[in-house]
């Protein structure tokens, strides 16, 4: 699984890439944007989401706790792969 992981990581910016998407809104926009969709999703099935713990597992490129840390106080971050 560690090397499936690697091999996203290392092509992220590559596969994040669209001229369409580039030429619309910076690569935060649409963090945020997936983000309030979560959030609208979750309103839907009566979970609020400060009543749950969140975890995202990434390598540290994207820092979704500054966008997330007012949802909940559960809200934890792991680092796999640093380097990438």
């Amino acid at each position: 699984m560690a090397e499936e992981f690697d091999s996203y990581a290392i092509k992220y910016d590559a596969l994040l890439s669209d001229p369409l998407r580039e030429g619309f809104a910076d690569t935060e926009f649409f963090h945020v944007r997936k983000l309030d969709l979560l959030l609208d999703f979750l309103r839907r099935m009566g979970k609020p989401p400060s009543n749950l713990a969140w975890l995202d597992v990434g390598c540290g490129r994207v820092n979704s706790y500054n966008w997330a840390k007012c949802i909940s106080a559960a809200w934890r971050g792991a680092i796999l792969r640093p380097a990438c």
